[in-house]
């Protein structure tokens, strides 16, 4: 099965990425698309590189990079560019050539509907991933499955014409803790990301502990890796602490580098967790503090594999906590890695995402949530809601001896509905049973337990675990 990945990077990053490498500007495309891949920049959306394994033959391009994009064309005697349309124009050529039964877009903006009804070559399924600001006029009527890890983008995303959304984790390389893990931390809080209109709460956020915590504890040591994306200015105290914008491995670096790791949402999806930070940070071993989100257990477990914060006052003083009490910001940091791990590892997810390509394929006749622009009965779309989760448990059941990894996909979707729904986390246990996970199927179990104490079987199973584990 052909697969075509198309993803832009941050042109400030590709401006570093070349400005290093002088060497790779003229190099063959297929060289450059390895050493991006291999630098790690956007590694949580990569799919391509890590399908093959899975029975596709896969290629990824970087819509907007004039080096790589410039060199297939010169391989492909793709001439005459002009310096406007150059990416629509060899994106489009990239279709034509390899013919791809699947066509991926990360993100649809700009390669949207009016694009898709340009190719001579049409993919039998037109996927695309959002989980940001969806634009107003972003037309998705062409797009087959959406992608988010986002509960309000997904209702956007239906409203802009998608036939089908999905929710769905991206995950983190697994080559990348090796490339990290001597690194010894020195800083006290690390944060990487945006400063910018978009993220009025983050900038809050930034802006106190900056302010605030060297008044409180004047030795802490602060570091940010902010780029400026806009909006208010920022202010003197986040200045002083900004070393200038870090990405790919030198994220992941400078991620690892700090005791605690900060983060807090875009402003649009209200807290709700499911930014890439929440696996970046947390994959490199360090401790992450992020805002308080009743779903955010369908991730990490709060206080076990993650620590959360309420208002800025809790934040500082989990802050003064943790880098006083380093045996439990270890131990945490530590069970939060392990859980990435386990459920959120590229090998993990791009078994996950083939699972849900071949699944679309075979059923794009019969898309779960069409889009709609009449008003919706509150009662019907909660009853479309219910049958959605329990088809995905049924699905779940059904693969779990067999697929344990692919069912737990299907339970990671249910649980985004943020509906508490008997058995789920007891069908969780029960996969990570399957995968030899016994330290996971507990936690799942006590999960079940505590939203549905008088689930006896998973009781039974919870306390069998528990005996075997005191036995040796």
């Amino acid at each position: 099965m052909r697969f075509l990945q198309l993803q832009a990077f941050y042109p400030s990053y590709l401006n570093l990425f070349y400005s290093s490498r002088p060497e790779l500007i003229e190099a063959p495309f297929t060289r450059q698309i390895q050493e991006l891949v291999a630098d790690g920049f956007t590694g949580c959306h990569l799919f391509a590189p890590y399908l093959a394994p899975h029975g596709f033959e896969s290629h990824l391009v970087v819509v907007n990079n004039p080096c790589s994009q410039g060199q297939w064309a010169r391989e492909h005697n793709l001439h005459s560019l002009s310096s406007e349309g150059w990416q629509h124009t060899i994106a489009r050529a990239q279709i034509e050539y390899y013919q791809p039964d699947v066509l991926y877009l990360n993100s649809p903006i700009g390669y949207d509907s009016r694009f898709l009804s340009s190719l001579r070559w049409k993919p039998k399924l037109v996927m695309g991933w959002l989980s940001a600001e969806v634009p107003a006029d972003l037309d998705l009527t062409s797009i087959d499955l959406m992608l988010t890890s986002s509960s309000v983008c997904r209702d956007m995303l239906l409203q802009r014409g998608a036939r089908q959304v999905e929710f769905f984790w991206p995950g983190i390389p697994d080559a990348i803790w090796n490339q990290v893990r001597t690194i010894q931390p020195e800083d006290d809080v690390g944060f990487c990301g945006q400063w910018s209109h978009a993220h009025q709460n983050r900038n809050a956020m930034l802006a106190h502990v900056a302010t605030h915590l060297p008044q409180r504890r004047p030795s802490s040591r602060i570091a940010y890796y902010v780029e400026y994306g806009g909006g208010s200015p920022m202010p003197p105290s986040v200045q002083s602490v900004n070393r200038g914008s870090r990405y790919g491995m030198e994220m992941y670096r400078a991620l690892r580098a700090a005791k605690i790791g900060i983060n807090a949402a875009i402003d649009m999806t209200k807290r709700e967790p499911g930014s890439m930070r929440i696996l970046e940070v947390t994959s490199v071993g360090c401790m992450l503090l992020t805002e308080h989100d009743s779903s955010l257990s369908r991730f990490l477990e709060p206080d076990q594999e993650v620590v959360t914060f309420s208002s800025h006052g809790e934040l500082l003083d989990k802050i003064e906590y943790y880098l006083d009490h380093e045996d439990e910001r270890l131990a945490i940091a530590e069970r939060g890695r392990l859980r990435i791990l386990r459920e959120h590892s590229m090998s993990v997810k791009a078994g996950n995402f083939a699972s849900l390509v071949k699944q679309s394929l075979h059923n794009r006749a019969k898309p779960i949530a069409k889009s709609t622009h009449a008003p919706r009965d509150g009662r019907q779309e909660q009853g479309e809601t219910i049958e959605r989760i329990f088809e995905l448990l049924e699905r779940a059941i059904n693969q779990c001896e067999e697929a344990p990894a692919e069912a737990l996909q299907c339970l990671i979707t249910a649980s985004s509905f943020n509906l508490q729904v008997p058995g789920l986390e007891h069908l969780r246990g029960l996969c990570y049973l399957q995968m030899g996970e016994i330290s996971s199927a507990r936690d799942a179990l006590e999960r079940e337990l505590r939203g549905f104490p008088t689930n006896q079987s998973a009781r039974n199973l919870l306390n069998q675990l528990i005996c075997k584990a005191l036995n040796g």
